[in-house]
């Protein structure tokens, strides 16, 4: 009964003091304020750009693939996964793997007058066991999905960050 009752205290100070988990730090208001936003790449079905799109639907904001209907453009440009090998053990097999991505982007305004060029670089890390090849290879799709998702919301932060201004 004082476990529960200390329990109980102790949820109400952290709610109290204004206490919450992180999340993924994606308003979702922010979001759809966002003005309609033309998405363009030379691979529309390219990874970041499926899965910007999923977050749009996913949050409310409006991408359209119609460039009359936008207030800005969304360039994606070439994205690049390579797997590097980080570390070899004593009997010279591999180890560790880095995953490395990149992808280029640039944002116009209605007129085509460039408002951000920028590009983004990931890196994940992860441990590599030949007796393990399908658990591995599930764990680097995985690390690859993650690592689309984070591409995708920083450049809906930096998205939300040129529309303010």
């Amino acid at each position: 009964m004082k476990t529960r009752m200390a329990i109980w205290g102790m949820m109400l100070l952290l709610t109290g003091c204004g206490f919450h988990l992180r999340g993924d730090g994606m308003d979702t208001s922010a979001l759809s304020a966002l003005p309609p936003v033309y998405l363009q790449s030379g691979n529309p079905q390219g990874g970041v750009m499926v899965e910007l799109q999923r977050q749009g639907q996913m949050r409310g904001a409006h991408f359209t693939t119609d460039s009359t209907q936008a207030e800005m453009a969304l360039n994606i440009g070439a994205e690049n996964f390579e797997r590097r090998v980080l570390s070899v053990g004593r009997t010279g097999k591999v180890s560790e793997f880095a995953l490395h991505y990149s992808v280029g982007f640039s944002v116009l305004d209605k007129e085509g007058k460039e408002l951000m060029a920028d590009s983004l670089k990931l890196v994940r890390d992860y441990k590599f066991d030949e007796t393990q090849v399908l658990g591995k290879e599930a764990e680097e799709d995985q690390l690859r999905k993650d690592m689309l998702r984070d591409a995708a919301q920083q450049i809906i932060r930096r998205l939300r960050a040129v529309s303010a201004k």
